[in-house]
């Protein structure tokens, strides 16, 4: 009868501890889940934080290739610009060698007038 009911308490004390053990268990895991939780917030936050940063690094960088386009398309018109200048002052000074040659027959023409 002695050993049954020390076997008895023996069992009872160790569903007692086993559900100690088993409590604080729980209590480390909703800690640690309640950690992983916070972190995994903070991780999310920081990767909205990276995305927010990208975004705008993004924008600058399509707000610089606009302008760099855009300069490089003034530039292009620029060139342009000089090519024609450049033919037209070609063309001026052709007439201007042509005038001077005519200009020289009409001397010459003259010269001979005045000495004949």
């Amino acid at each position: 009868e002695q050993l049954r009911a020390a076997l008895e308490l023996m069992r009872s004390q160790s569903a007692s501890a086993l559900e100690r053990v088993q409590h604080e268990a729980n209590i480390a895991a909703q800690a640690q889940a309640r950690e992983f939780e916070r972190a995994a917030t903070q991780r999310d936050a920081r990767l909205d934080e990276a995305r927010e940063g990208l975004r705008a690094l993004n924008a600058t960088v399509a707000r610089f290739k606009a302008r760099e386009d855009a300069l490089l398309q003034r530039l292009a018109q620029a060139d342009g610009e000089k090519g024609a200048m450049q033919a037209e002052r070609e063309q001026l000074l052709s007439q201007l060698a042509t005038l001077r040659e005519k200009f020289s027959e009409v001397r010459n023409r003259e010269q001979c007038v005045a000495g004949a």
